[in-house]
């Protein structure tokens, strides 16, 4: 995982940003929070990071201050809570529950 980045700010496009790190430059999302507290591009800078690895794509989140990264994770962490939820609900559900309480759980047929 990348935890933080320091190098030269390049561009600073709403909400994306990119920052050269010896010669590598990366695009990275940050919150306005963080935009309006940048410095203009050519100065140096350094960022908290949180990589998000998904099947499609590879995100980078910057953040000002470890606080606000801590913050992020936690709302990534009780969306993902709260989509299992349901489904951790129902599965509970089906080793007691007659057939009229799972056909509740399922999800239709495409």
């Amino acid at each position: 995982m990348i935890g933080r980045l320091s190098g030269t700010l390049l561009e600073k496009n709403p909400p994306q940003l990119l920052l050269d790190v010896q010669g590598v430059a990366y695009e990275v999302d940050v919150p306005m929070s963080t935009f309006y507290n940048l410095p203009g591009t050519g100065e140096r800078i350094t960022l908290f990071t949180h990589l998000v690895v998904r099947e499609d794509a590879h995100l980078l989140y910057g953040f000002g201050t470890e606080n606000e990264r801590r913050a992020f994770r936690a709302a990534r962490q009780d969306q993902r809570h709260r989509a299992r939820a349901p489904r951790s609900r129902c599965s509970r559900a089906f080793g007691r529950a007659s057939s009229r309480k799972r056909s509740r759980c399922r999800t239709p047929a495409a």
